[in-house]
């Protein structure tokens, strides 16, 4: 499911949304499961936009407040455990 369609399906509802990125990059020539591509760098830039116009995009910090706080927000992580 596309991060649009997910966020629409959410609707106005409250709540914080958790997105859990891998690697961001172009699989292709690349040594390693390409599954572990969560998205491109377009497609990255593209879901930001998606956030910035559906919800509100809020760092670690904000978690607590966000649980309190009406309104949708989306928490952005990376955790890939890779050197590059």
């Amino acid at each position: 499911m596309s991060l649009t369609r997910m966020l629409r399906s959410v609707g106005r509802r409250s709540g914080v949304v958790v997105i859990a990125h891998h690697r961001i990059g172009e699989p292709e020539g690349r040594t390693g499961d390409p599954a572990l591509f969560s998205a491109t760098q377009d497609e990255l830039a593209a879901q930001l936009r998606t956030v910035s116009t559906s919800a509100q995009l809020i760092g670690p910090d904000e978690l607590e407040e966000a649980w309190r706080t009406p309104g949708l927000h989306v928490l952005l992580t990376f955790d890939d455990g890779y050197a590059d």
